[in-house]
This record gives structure tokens, C-alpha cells and sequence, in this order.
């Protein structure tokens, strides 16, 4: 095997960015010389038969001699990219990833100067949906600068809005907010005894059943109470006498009316219609009247109906217009109740069943109908048992 060495063997040469061309062809040595004439450099050659050799040229020079080669019947069998080149020859096919990662790193840069993510910590009372809601109304949402508010001004936001919270820290790590809350400490029986409150009833009713959690009970069973009564106090009382303040906690069950009522008049005056009408006719051609039947309007009570027709609505806007006159008069109509009563007992009770809650039980139903000149009053009473404290 001859190997043909034009120039210097370098060492480093892996590291430059060539390319390795396998060439088939003749008078080789002949062409090469040509193409350093042209000032195109050849760094090795190797020549492995008569016809068969290896040439490493620059890889920026790679298509002027590919093209020279071609011209003069030199087959290039296969390349073999050097160094740098490797990169550059990887990427010169597959643009597109070179597209993909220039818009990723466009949307990387950008997308770091927006909320994408806002998360909440340490909440248990507060709902996320809530904070979320609140920084929102006052312009830190999803997609909006993430310097738009300052980690103080966010913390002083929360912290203002809900009452719930005693401590708020907030952090920026990358497109998200983390916002760390820690909750204020509830203790009914000893850190808000001096907020104490009774049980109060909230309706209307007569009580069936009480459950004494803790407090001092000022009702019993079969007490009719209105809303807004004390039922339970709030405190205790000591073996000596003396008032203990406490939370007061009770279930205190109770029957509750609700009602649904209508009215019905069996007599009533209205308005109709007699059968007797007259028309006035009229013609409009440029907003003047060019035609008109005038009449004396008979009637002391009537209703009047308009209608427009319009002839021609091309170089003659001409319009008919006939008014008619129909003559009314004012008749008392008297209607049987009891052919509307089952009608009106259940919209009265559609009514009071609007007023049901979710877990009602109910006790009893009635309805209650009462005749004053002439008006019929309906009332129907759904009896329910409802907690009331």
C-alpha cells in the first residue's frame, strides 16, 4: 500500500475541521495539484490502490472540490467529517432542531419573566382558589410580569385580605410564586373567651329537642321561640354561684313553618272588547298626506290598532295606514272557586316548598282557606324539623 504525503503530518489535525473524502478515480495526483493551484489545501493523502484514495481537504473547501472532482470523473465513494465539522454537518440537514432550540430558549427567556405557577403552603382554612383570586383582583395572575409586585407587597396583600392568616412569606424561583402562609391558632375554650357569643335561635319555631354541648340552656322543650331569641348563654355556673364565661355549643331542634299563600278573587272587573269598531284610512307619499277618510269616533271607552303597508318603495315611497277604532266596555266576570281550588292549593304549596332546605324532615303538611268579600286567601303550611341554633 503507497501513501502519498503532500504536506506535514500534524497531530492535532483531529481537532481542525476537515473532511476525509474517499475518492474513485484516475491520474489522481495529477488533480490534486490543480486544486492547490487554486489555492485550496490539501492537509493528507492516502493513496490505497491505482484508483481508490483517501484526500482530508477543509470542510469549508468540501464543495468547490467535490464539484472540481466531479468534472473530471472522480467518484467521491463516501465522507468522513473531522473535528468541528462533525457539529456544523450534523446540524447543516437538521435545521429544524436548530429552529427548535432557538424558539425554546426564546420562550425560556421569556417565560422566566412571567407567572406561570403560583403555588400556596401551609394553608388549611384558606383555600388556594381563594389567594389565588385575591392576588388576581390586585394584578398578580397567570401570565402577568412576575415583577409586576414585589415579594413585600404580595406578603402585605395576603396577609390584609384574610384574617385567617398571621405570617406570610413569599419566594420567586424561576416562573413561580411560592407563597408559605402560617395560620392563626383557633381555641375556642381558651384563647376567645371574651368573645364568647350565645346560641341564638335563627327562625321561628316550637322546640322539639335540645343537645346541650356546653353553655347555660334558657329554653326547653315545647317553648315557642322568634328568631333572634337566646337559647343557650354564654357561660357556666359554679358550685359557689359564680358566672364562668364559656363558648356556648348546643343543637337545638325545633319545629318550623313554612309558608306558601295566594289570593283569588272570585269577582273581577275587566276589560273587553264589544264587537264594535270603525277604521280610518290614510295615504303618505314624502311625509304629506295626500289621501285621507276621516270619521267621528263614536265610542266613549275604545282601543285603537295600527297597521302600515308600505305600496312602493322605489322612486314612490307611498305608505297605507289604517287605524281602527274597537269599542271596549268594563264587565265584572265572576269565576267559581271551587273550580280553580286544587289549582291554587298547589301552587300555594309550590310556594312554602321553595323555602325546604337540604336535610329537612318533614313533620306535616296543611293548608289553611279563608273567604273575606269576596277574595279567597290561600295559605299552605309545611311543618319541618330543622335546626334552629
Amino acid at each position: 500500500m503507497k501513501k502519498i504525503k503532500l504536506f506535514k503530518k500534524n497531530e492535532n489535525r483531529s481537532y481542525k475541521t476537515t473532511v476525509f473524502l474517499t475518492l474513485s478515480g484516475y491520474n489522481l495526483e495529477r488533480y490534486i495539484n490543480q486544486l492547490s493551484k487554486q489555492k485550496i489545501k490539501i492537509f493528507s493523502v492516502k493513496k490505497n490502490s491505482l484508483k481508490d484514495s483517501i484526500i482530508e481537504v477543509s470542510f469549508f473547501d468540501e464543495k468547490r472540490v467535490e464539484k472540481f472532482l466531479k468534472s473530471k470523473n472522480i467518484i467521491v465513494v463516501s465522507k468522513k467529517y473531522n473535528g468541528f465539522s462533525k457539529v456544523i454537518n450534523f446540524f447543516k440537514f437538521r435545521y429544524a432542531i436548530l429552529i427548535g432550540i432557538f424558539i425554546c430558549f426564546c420562550f425560556f427567556v421569556v417565560a422566566s419573566n412571567y407567572v406561570l405557577r403560583i403555588e400556596v403552603v401551609g394553608n388549611e382554612r384558606c383555600s388556594k382558589e381563594d389567594i389565588v383570586k385575591v392576588l388576581d383582583d390586585n394584578g398578580v395572575k397567570y401570565f402577568s410580569p412576575l415583577n409586576i409586585k414585589t415579594n413585600s407587597e404580595i406578603e402585605k396583600i395576603v396577609i390584609e385580605n384574610f384574617e385567617e392568616i398571621s405570617m406570610v412569606s413569599v419566594v420567586k424561583k424561576g416562573s413561580s410564586i411560592i407563597i408559605n402562609i402560617k395560620e392563626k391558632v383557633l381555641n375556642d375554650e381558651y384563647e376567645n373567651l371574651d368573645k364568647s357569643q350565645a346560641v341564638v335561635a335563627k327562625e321561628d319555631g316550637i322546640i322539639t329537642d335540645i343537645e346541650l354541648i356546653q353553655g347555660t340552656a334558657l329554653v326547653k322543650v315545647g317553648d315557642v321561640v322568634k328568631a333572634g331569641d337566646i337559647l343557650v348563654a354564654p357561660f357556666i355556673i359554679d358550685s359557689s354561684g359564680k358566672q364562668i364565661p364559656i363558648q356556648a355549643k348546643a343543637n337545638i331542634y325545633a319545629n318550623v313553618w313554612l309558608n306558601g299563600s295566594v289570593t283569588f278573587e272570585s269577582k273581577k272587573e275587566i276589560t273587553r272588547r264589544t264587537g264594535n269598531h270603525i277604521s280610518e284610512r290614510k295615504m303618505i307619499f314624502l311625509n304629506q298626506e295626500i289621501v285621507t277618510t276621516k270619521v267621528e269616533i263614536p265610542y266613549l271607552q275604545y282601543e285603537l290598532e295600527i297597521k302600515e303597508e308600505l305600496l312602493s318603495d322605489y322612486l314612490l315611497p307611498i305608505k297605507y295606514i289604517t287605524t281602527t277604532y274597537f269599542e271596549v266596555e268594563n264587565v265584572v266576570v265572576e269565576t267559581d272557586f271551587e273550580s280553580v281550588k286544587e289549582e291554587k292549593i298547589a301552587e300555594a304549596k309550590n310556594l312554602a316548598k321553595i323555602r325546604l332546605k337540604e336535610g329537612d324532615n318533614i313533620v306535616e303538611e296543611n293548608n289553611l282557606i279563608t273567604e273575606r268579600e269576596g277574595v279567597f286567601y290561600i295559605d299552605y303550611v309545611i311543618t319541618v324539623l330543622r335546626n334552629i341554633a
